[in-house]
């Protein structure tokens, strides 16, 4: 629990970093955009804190989620890093439905699959959305070199294809669990380049 805690806490810091780096330089204009981010980043590590103290609590089931945007949140949160080392970061395609589940573990989600994308693109992630007439399904794509690992070995907690120091292999184990206990998943699905994970979002269906 506290590895996982520690994964996860790791990137809100991080970008709360790179807004600081970037507020030195903005404009007076963008710098009120960045607080606004950086606010956004604070709120998301005190829901995490806020999930630690609730963890061994019953669940108290999903809640109704605008999946396209959340997705869009994490792209603005992520656009910066991809910005400075260089990386196109797009969304194609949008689900268009209310997901059901929960918008913390959505958020955690999609971020994680998000860094490890930028941390193997060569030049773009792609991020897609859609409505499958069941449920939504989010794909997250990037050019970089793929897995050496099986499609099974890559969820395994503490296997990373990261250099030492660079990854705790974590992410992908905390991702999929989170998405199952949502009734969802999240797998790793064939690509011709890069790799590509695809996360499946239950829908959200209104009581009668």
């Amino acid at each position: 629990m506290v590895a996982g805690l520690g994964h996860e806490l790791r990137q809100p810091l991080f970008a709360v970093k790179s807004i600081a780096q970037l507020f030195s330089c903005a404009s007076e204009g963008e710098r009120d955009a960045l607080v606004a981010s950086l606010l956004e980043q604070v709120g998301h590590m005190e829901q995490l804190v806020d999930a630690l103290g609730n963890y061994s609590r019953k669940p108290q089931g999903a809640s109704i989620v605008d999946v396209d945007g959340v997705l869009s949140q994490v792209c603005r949160w992520l656009g910066p890093r991809a910005a400075r080392h260089g990386l196109s970061l797009c969304v194609i395609g949008g689900a268009a439905k209310a997901g059901s589940i929960d918008p913390v573990a959505l958020t955690q989600i999609l971020v994680n699959l998000g860094n490890n994308a930028l941390d193997a693109a060569k030049g773009r992630v792609e991020f897609e959305a859609e409505y499958t007439g069941e449920d939504i399904r989010v794909r997250i794509h990037d050019d970089g070199p793929g897995l050496s690992v099986s499609s099974e070995q890559a969820f395994e907690p503490f296997v990373t294809t990261k250099p030492p120091g660079k990854g705790t292999g974590l992410g992908l184990s905390i991702s999929r669990q989170l998405a199952r206990d949502s009734g969802g998943d999240l797998m790793l699905i064939p690509s011709e380049s890069g790799a590509c994970f695809e996360l499946v979002v239950p829908l959200w269906v209104p009581e009668s």
